[in-house]
Order: C-alpha cells, then structure tokens, then sequence
C-alpha cells in the first residue's frame, strides 16, 4: 500500500480479490490479536470483494493464558487452524538438516501442517474425509508422511 496524500492507496489488491485464501498467522498474545484485529479493519476498509481473512494460530499452547476462544471471541472469527508449537522438534530439524517428515512424521506438528494442506486442498467442508486421489493425499505419500 502507498498513502498518497493521507488515503490509502491499494496497491496490488487484485491479488488479494482473486485469492482463493487470505491468511494471518498470529501467536498467543494481546499484541498479536491487536494488529490482528487491525488487519481485519484494514481488509474491510479496502472493501476487498469474496475475501475474508481466516487466521492460523502459530506455536499453539493448550495451557496458555490467552486461550484460542479469547483470540476468536476479539477476533470475532473462529481460528481456521492451529500450528502447535514443539521446539523440540523443530531443534531435531535444524541439528539432522533433514525435513519435518522425516525427523518427526507422526508429530502434531506433522500432523496439523498435513492437515492445513488437505483443507487448502479439498476445502473446509470435506477436511474430515481426505480424497484419496488428491494431489495432497499423492504427495503426502511421495514424502513418505503417511503410514
């Protein structure tokens, strides 16, 4: 975005019209859910068409203070998905230079990234039953991330 003369200018929201999703990634903290609150603002005063932001919450905690119902309830919009946080694995990752499915395939990390694909992929309505021949389902296996 530009400001030109104290407006807003969009710059490059063609994109965003045409996108299929729009996403904001946020953590479990009151900053995090202010600017999240804020780019919801921000997508509305754009007046962007057939785009609405989904949130992804990242480094998911169960037993954190700001619980994902407070985030959705300042949000007003359910979380779409969420990314546990296991630094344990992700040290795994980066000290064997191997990737997240071959350190850790059965981790919840694993498993709710997959999940975030095949939801990309068949939509929120059919995320329950996987398409066996989708192209998530191919490349899942390809990887070697399913048993």
């Amino acid at each position: 975005m530009r400001v030109r003369n104290r407006q807003l200018q969009p710059c490059g929201c063609h994109s965003l019209e045409r996108s299929n999703h729009l996403f904001y990634v946020l953590d479990q903290s009151i900053g995090a859910a202010r600017c999240a609150w804020r780019f919801v603002d921000l997508v509305g005063r754009l007046g962007l068409t057939g785009v609405e932001p989904n949130f992804i919450l990242s480094r998911f905690v169960p037993g954190h203070p700001i619980t994902e119902d407070q985030l959705s309830h300042t949000l007003a919009k359910a979380i779409h998905t969420r990314i546990p946080r296991d630094e344990k694995v992700l040290d795994r990752v980066q000290l064997s230079a191997q990737d997240l499915w071959q350190v850790a395939p059965n981790s919840p990390l694993a498993k709710s990234i997959e999940d975030l694909a095949r939801r990309l992929e068949v939509g929120d309505e059919a995320a329950e039953g996987e398409a066996q021949n989708s192209l998530v389902s191919r490349l899942l296996n390809v990887i070697g991330a399913r048993s």
